[in-house]
C-alpha cells in the first residue's frame, strides 16, 4: 500500500484529510492509501493554502482514455513523502485505488518526492489552475501567503514566520524569525525592497515548502 504525506512518518495514524475532496468517501477519519502510485503522489505534493477561503481538490480516473483528471483550488505545491505500508488492516475500495485503515500502521519504507514528478507521470491531466501553480513552483516564484500585522510587520499565513523591518535614516535591515525553530535571519535591505528580499532570502526554500 502507498500513502502520501507532506512529512516522513515512522507510524502513520488515522486522521481527517486536510484537503477537502468532493467525494465524501475521501473525507473520512482514516489512513488513506492506494495500490496505484498516482493518488498518493497527489496527496503528498499538493497541500491546501491556509490563506485560501475554500481549498479543495478532485481527481478521477477517466476510463475512456485511461487518464487521471485532476483539478483543484486554493492549493500549493510542496515536497512530500510516499510511505510503503503493509496491506494488513486495509479495506480495499474501487479496485484498490482507495484503501482505508482505521488503526495506526508502521511504515516499511519512505520515498521523498518533489512536485516536478507530476511532469513525468504518464496519464495525468492537470487543470489549468494546477498547471499554473506547478509552473510557479518549478520557476521558483511560489512563496507563502503573508498578511500585515503591527504596521509594517508581516506574518506567514500559518503563523510560523514573522518579518519585521528596522530602519535608520539611510539604511536598515529586515529580520525574519522562525517561530518553530527560533532561528533568526537578519539582512540589510532598503525600505522599498521587502519583496526582493523575500525572493533572495536563504530561507526561501523553507518559506516555499513550509518546512
Amino acid at each position: 500500500m502507498l500513502h502520501g504525506s507532506d512529512r516522513p512518518l515512522e507510524v502513520v495514524e488515522p486522521q481527517t484529510p486536510t484537503i477537502v475532496h468532493e467525494d465524501p468517501l475521501s473525507n473520512q477519519h482514516a489512513i488513506y492509501a492506494s495500490m496505484t502510485v498516482e493518488v498518493p503522489i497527489f496527496r503528498a505534493v499538493m497541500r491546501h493554502d491556509l490563506a485560501a477561503p475554500a481549498p479543495g481538490i478532485n481527481w478521477h480516473l477517466n476510463t475512456r482514455d485511461a487518464c487521471w483528471d485532476v483539478r483543484g483550488s486554493g492549493l500549493r505545491f510542496t515536497t512530500g513523502y510516499i510511505h510503503v505500508l503493509p496491506r494488513e488492516h486495509f479495506e480495499m475500495l474501487d479496485l484498490g485505488i482507495t484503501c482505508l485503515c482505521r488503526v495506526p500502521v508502521r511504515t516499511e519504507r519512505i520515498h521523498k518526492v518533489d512536485p516536478s514528478i507530476l511532469t513525468r507521470l504518464k496519464g495525468v491531466r492537470l487543470s489549468p489552475e494546477l498547471i499554473e501553480g506547478l509552473n510557479r513552483y518549478l520557476q521558483g516564484d511560489e512563496t507563502l501567503q503573508w498578511k500585515k500585522i503591527d504596521g509594517t510587520d508581516l506574518i506567514s499565513a500559518d503563523g510560523r514566520f514573522r518579518i519585521s523591518g528596522h530602519w535608520g535614516r539611510k539604511s536598515g535591515y529586515y529580520e525574519m524569525v522562525d517561530n518553530k525553530t527560533g532561528i533568526r535571519e537578519r539582512s540589510p535591505c532598503a525600505r522599498s525592497s521587502r519583496t526582493e528580499w523575500l525572493r533572495s532570502s536563504p530561507n526561501r526554500q523553507s518559506l516555499r515548502e513550509g518546512a
